[in-house]
């Protein structure tokens, strides 16, 4: 038994009537009421009518003019086109991909190493314009209805990276707590929850947002999944921002509602309103904040840059004017460095987006604005992201305000800070303007979506209810090829800042790099909380050893995903990562993960062959006696194990484990081998009821067309078989009829079993068949092929060879191992026949099977059978979806005329016929 501390990480992966509908809720023909202290919001009568009409009025000016940022008014008020857009679900079923060495999840099988590759698009629950990556890595989204109408009212989505972008990977649940989550701040907490700051009231009957504010906030429980009401902030805010504070309490600036002051949250949940800090001269709308070097708040509002003090009742510092044009809410910010800034898109010209770039520099104290060269594409409303290896991914927007009139950047730009430059990334299927996000994953991938929301402004012009996942060009090999990725074995999950950590890997020789992200929360072009740092290592004992900044302030409280970066630059899948408020001791419990294995189906693997992941971390072998124990942080605990082959799992006590400080729980997985073979049973049953005397072992089988094998003496031959599909035939047996029942196209799986039956029915004496050859078993043919036959036995064709058949692609022979198809793979019509000496005046019963040929229409099917030159039967059956041959007999009575002929004549010029076999002419 081993105790360790490990890492926590999950890596990943009928519109017309509404349509018509929707196209009338234009901005000025839904007034908008007051705001009403509740979670629902109602239109008057008739004598209303001015009252509303004039605070709509008003509240179109207050959006237009947001202290002169007038890109929010524009984007809302742009109209939708075209339908909602889904994903494609068929091209994502049919998108090729592998697991590289190193990896929990799928990468595409090529790549761009130059630019990154995009995935096709995934259909999403909603339009996703709120996303925050959960402690244990899945993605929360949520801002719509499941329809894409905006509000936050009814549902949220929890979505799981690693199971790809099939809708099996959503889980989409209630919002029970009547508040409109529309346009609200969201943040994960240190405690592993997300809590959610304001938000919209729904507007009724129209069941939309009225893009009202609200006061309340909102629990997400990592543990069970849940949503809850918590509380009541100082202000009502619609469009907030919230930061993280060094004190693990939460800055939350702006919104409507709350212009005036900022508030905090602390961190017993109560709200502090700063009363000192006049923010009423800033535009509101989501400003830009960021925590300073040195444990402040700095934040971009418009064209206007401030400080903040949030302890006691705040200060506010003015800090100039930004003035290089690529500002507003509609462009992007990230801190990429510390105390770094990159500034990019947007501007004051809402037809014409800024190609300006700037880094702003507040290590200082003061800003220090620095400009870049431009981007390639103008970019309205782009999403700035950090990767894995600390450059930016910038992605979406469009040349005019959230409109594609004048262009859309679907190409993707990456800047590299060593260089300060730019390159071109990958090109999306969908564009991504007002309401999209785009957050970076465990897996070092980056989730992209939404775009979008109907309502009252109605804004378009494309209602996303999709995803895209961009990969890396980090994550390729030279060749395209997936690149195998360095492993990240054991971290801490949970450290206090300014300290030394110890990450355990295979390969410690092979890392160059050791690189730190905070986890995201995005919505309207801003990831709230996302930065970067790079951390100084050394190799001790098999071990790398890092150091956090010394400067806690550097490393806000919170969750963090830890990279490991090798000399070709590839990233590992990360661990997740809590850093705790500087001066608080971790709180830590004991988690034991046991195994147990059962191998009663010759199964020889012992516990040490499996392993298990915590949280999605990188997978952890097991100790040889079945027991890991493990020192983690408290908080939710979900264990999983990879896959491994021959062996089911079943897991108990394993799933959302909550363990307090000082608490215990023990999950057990129970891997028991499966049977890897099939059983085929062969049986024959012999009916001597005209005089034969044969049994069963006279007979033989083959399968496969393999070399035949002998009946037991009792008809059955019970046989182990490996997983797959097989054919049953058997070699023609003079004097005897044969029928088969389940041996043709017999699918098997590991430990299913199935039966062949073989029938042979003895030929009363006397009855001989008068046609050479009639079963095509005289021929050349080696098996399992098929060619045309020249000079065959007993058959001519007037247009050349017979086409023959023996076992090629597995298919069955009506009887024996050969049979005729009808066509010889040229332009002349086949017409295989045959002369036949018989009694003039002599009764006779002909009979043949018959089969259209497998993947074949009946247009190409067609043939007629002729006696003397008199019609018989005409053939035209479909195989358009048979595998394999399907055969039938069909059966005539003639008359001899002492030298007859028998005609089988194809009736198409395609390349492809029916199949013939068993001819039978037999005197009555």
């Amino acid at each position: 038994m081993k105790s360790s501390s490990i890492a926590s990480a999950r890596s990943g992966i009928a519109l017309g009537t509404l349509a018509a509908f929707i196209g009338t809720l234009v901005w000025a023909a839904t007034p908008l009421a007051p705001p009403a202290d509740s979670a629902t919001e109602t239109g008057g009568g008739a004598a209303q009518g001015a009252a509303r009409d004039s605070w709509a009025e008003r509240k179109r000016d207050s959006i237009r003019q947001n202290e002169g940022d007038t890109s929010f008014y524009f984007a809302m008020t742009t109209p939708a086109r075209g339908p909602i857009s889904h994903g494609d679900q068929d091209a994502v079923a049919g998108f090729a991909v592998t697991q590289p060495i190193g990896a929990l999840t799928a990468l595409p099988v090529s790549g761009d190493p130059v630019r990154g590759t995009f995935s096709p698009v995934g259909s999403w629950p909603l339009v996703g314009l709120h996303a925050v990556l959960t402690a244990d890595g899945r993605v929360l989204s949520y801002g719509t209805k499941t329809n894409g109408i905006q509000t936050g009212y009814y549902v949220y989505d929890l979505w799981d990276p690693q199971l790809g972008l099939g809708q099996n990977a959503h889980t989409t649940l209630p919002n029970t707590t009547a508040v409109d989550l529309f346009c609200n701040a969201q943040q994960l907490l240190p405690s592993g929850d997300i809590e959610m700051y304001g938000g919209d009231i729904l507007r009724v009957p129209q069941d939309f947002s009225s893009n009202l504010p609200t006061d309340d906030t909102n629990l997400f429980r990592g543990a069970d999944d849940s949503l809850i009401r918590t509380g009541k902030m100082n202000r009502k805010r619609w469009y907030a921002s919230a930061t993280i504070l060094p004190s693990g309490e939460v800055y939350i600036q702006g919104g409507d509602g709350g212009k005036d002051r900022p508030e905090v949250r602390t961190n017993n949940g109560t709200f502090r309103l700063l009363t000192n800090a006049d923010t009423n001269y800033l535009a509101s709308y989501y400003p830009r904040n960021f925590v300073t070097p040195d444990g402040k708040i700095f934040g971009i509002a418009y064209t206007q840059m401030f400080r903040v003090d949030p302890s006691g009742t705040g200060t506010l510092t003015r800090m100039g004017k930004f003035t290089s044009g690529n500002t507003g809410g509609s462009s992007t910010a990230v801190m990429f460095r510390p105390g770094r800034i990159l500034q990019v898109g947007g501007g004051i010209d809402d037809s014409l987006a800024s190609l300006n770039a700037s880094i702003i520099d507040i290590n200082s104290g003061s800003p220090i604005i620095t400009a870049l060269p431009p981007v390639t594409y103008r970019r309205h409303w782009p999403n700035a992201t950090v990767l894995a290896d600390g450059r930016v991914f910038l992605s979406g927007g469009s040349t005019a305000n959230n409109n594609p009139v004048n262009g859309v950047a679907y190409t993707s730009e990456i800047f590299n800070p060593a260089t300060n430059t730019w390159s071109l990334g990958a090109t999306a299927q969908r564009m991504r303007l007002y309401h999209s996000t785009s957050l970076l994953l465990p897996d070092a991938t980056v989730l992209t979506l939404g775009g979008g929301a109907l309502g009252g402004g109605n804004p378009g012009p494309q209602l996303n209810l999709n995803a895209e996942v961009y990969f890396p060009p980090y994550l390729f090999n030279a060749n395209g090829t997936p690149a195998n990725r360095p492993i990240i074995s054991s971290a801490p999950m949970s450290v206090a800042p300014a300290t030394k950590i110890r990450i355990g890997t295979p390969t410690p020789s092979a890392i160059s790099r050791i690189t730190l992200i905070k986890s995201g929360s995005v919505t309207h072009s801003f990831d709230m909380d996302q930065r970067f740092l790079q951390l100084p290592f050394t190799v001790v004992g098999g071990e790398l050893e890092a150091t956090l900044p010394a400067n806690t302030f550097e490393t806000p409280p919170g969750f963090y995903l830890l990279f490991a970066i090798n000399s070709q630059g590839v990233p590992s899948e990360a661990a997740m990562m809590r850093i705790n408020v500087a001066g608080q001791a971790p709180s830590t419990a004991t988690l034991t993960v046991r195994k147990v294995v059962v191998n009663d189906n010759g199964g020889t693997k012992t516990a040490s062959n499996f392993s298990f992941s915590v949280n999605g971390a990188a997978p952890v072998a097991f100790e040889a006696d079945g027991t890991n124990v493990l020192t983690v942080a408290a908080g939710t605990y979900s264990i999983t194990e990879p896959a491994v082959a021959n062996y089911a799992a079943s897991l108990s006590g394993c799933s959302n484990v909550v363990l307090a400080a000082g608490g215990s729980a023990t999950c057990t997985i129970t891997n028991n081998d499966l049977a890897t073979s099939a059983t085929l049973t062969v049986r024959k049953i012999v009916v001597n009821d005209s005089g034969g005397n044969k049994v069963a072992p006279d007979f033989s089988f083959s399968v496969n067309g393999a070399a035949a094998t002998a009946f037991e003496a009792d008809g059955s031959n019970v046989l182990t078989v490996a997983a797959g599909t097989y054919n049953v035939t058997e070699p023609a047996a003079s004097g005897y009829a044969t029928t088969y029942s389940g041996c043709s196209g017999i699918t098997l799986a590991s430990g299913a079993s199935a039966t062949c039956t073989i029938t042979n029915n003895d030929i009363a004496s006397g009855t001989t068949n008068l046609i050479a050859n009639g079963d095509f078993e005289v021929n050349s043919l080696a098996p399992g092929t098929a060619a045309l036959v020249t000079g065959l036995l007993g058959w001519a064709n007037t247009a050349g060879p017979v086409k023959l058949w023996k076992g090629r692609n597995g298919l069955v022979a009506g009887s024996g191992l050969s049979n005729m198809e009808i066509d010889a793979v040229i332009t002349v019509p086949n017409s295989v026949y045959q002369d036949i000496a018989t009694v003039a005046g002599t009764t006779y019963d002909l009979s043949f099977l018959q089969s259209p040929r497998p993947g074949f229409g009946s247009k190409s099917n067609r043939f007629e059978a002729y006696w003397n030159g008199t019609l018989l039967g005409s053939f035209a059956r479909d195989g358009l979806v048979l595998t394999n041959a399907d055969w039938q007999r069909a059966n005539f009575v003639v008359t001899g005329t002492g030298n007859d002929r028998l005609w089988f004549k194809e009736i198409d010029t395609d390349v492809g016929g029916a199949l013939v076999d068993d001819v039978r002419l037999t005197a009555r």
